[in-house]
């Protein structure tokens, strides 16, 4: 396990019940999309957190999306995490990131489908 797996109460993964708004908003080749999966998922944890919103993570398959170290190499959303939640343990935080980028991607896909591109479904949303 790396030093950075423990502060997340040893995840590696993400999984997401998302994972298709997740693909709907991502695409490298789409200027009105996101690049990258790890820039939708920072987006969408973003704009839960900032919405203070969170879907509550229902049992049940979830597919994955990407991996821990990919989208906090640097640890800022721990430090993030960590200030918010300051008594939660490491897996609650985990589970607290995943649940408002649940919240945050769901809201971004319904904006991103009024208004035809991220950036003004986030001049929307915020």
């Amino acid at each position: 396990m790396s030093q950075l797996e423990r502060p997340w109460g040893g995840a590696a993964k993400i999984y997401t019940k998302k994972r298709r708004l997740y693909d709907e908003l991502t695409d490298r080749k789409n200027s009105k999309k996101l690049p990258r999966l790890m820039d939708t998922f920072h987006v969408a944890a973003a704009l839960g957190i900032r919405l203070n919103r969170a879907d509550l993570l229902a049992e049940g398959p979830r597919e994955e999306l990407i991996n821990v170290y990919t989208v906090d190499s640097e640890g800022v959303l721990w430090l993030l995490m960590s200030s918010l939640y300051p008594d939660a343990s490491g897996q609650e935080r985990f589970e607290k990131l995943v649940a408002h980028a649940e919240y945050g991607v769901e809201r971004l896909a319904e904006e991103y489908r009024t208004f035809g591109s991220i950036q003004s479904a986030l001049d929307r949303l915020l």
